[in-house]
């Protein structure tokens, strides 16, 4: 199966929906609705789960950066290449989603709910993970 950009909108609505008690709540929020995204991926990788990991340090400390949208961008760039790495069938190397040109951009969410906002950050974060490149079938973009 692969990329389900509603499967991501669904877990950050409920992320957004039930608040967060704390920073790591909303820790492991984000970080179970990109995983629950991610796992699918084609080609399938091995390395997701420990991707997760990644992503959920590169989120530590949003609270006092003004919040996880300030640390998203390079978050999810660890995340992708940790999951390029051990990306199946192995062959030449692939290509996280980490292109110089078009680097993760969250836009400014100014949303009247958390359906609204879930949609907004899961499309943006699904366009961009969309960019990586496979070997397995000529170079074709990750599903």
């Amino acid at each position: 199966m692969p990329l389900v950009v509603a499967t991501l909108q669904n877990g950050l609505k409920r992320v957004f929906d039930a608040g967060a008690e704390n920073e790591a709540t909303a820790i492991n929020g984000w970080v179970n609705a990109v995983l629950q995204y991610a796992s699918p991926i084609v080609p399938p990788s091995t390395t997701v789960a420990l991707a997760a990991q990644s992503l959920r340090s590169g989120l530590s400390g949003f609270s006092q950066d003004s919040g996880a949208l300030s640390k998203l961008p390079s978050a999810m760039a660890t995340f992708a290449g940790v999951v390029a790495t051990s990306m199946v069938p192995t062959g030449p190397p692939f290509t996280p989603a980490v292109p110089p040109a078009a680097p993760l951009v969250i836009p400014f969410v100014l949303a009247t709910d958390s359906t609204q906002a879930a949609q907004v950050i899961a499309a943006a974060i699904d366009a961009w993970m969309r960019t990586g490149i496979g070997p397995a079938t000529a170079l074709s973009p990750w599903s």
